[in-house]
């Protein structure tokens, strides 16, 4: 069936994209505690 199919895809992306989300977010957090043990 491919309105499932779509549906799959689109389920897939969102979670792609929340995965990324919370890559990015934990990445930017790093960075902030690397920059204040530099200072």
């Amino acid at each position: 069936m491919p309105v499932m199919h779509l549906l799959c895809k689109l389920d897939h992306q969102r979670y792609m994209s929340m995965y990324l989300m919370m890559m990015m977010y934990q990445s930017s957090e790093s960075d902030h505690m690397v920059h204040q043990t530099r200072q």
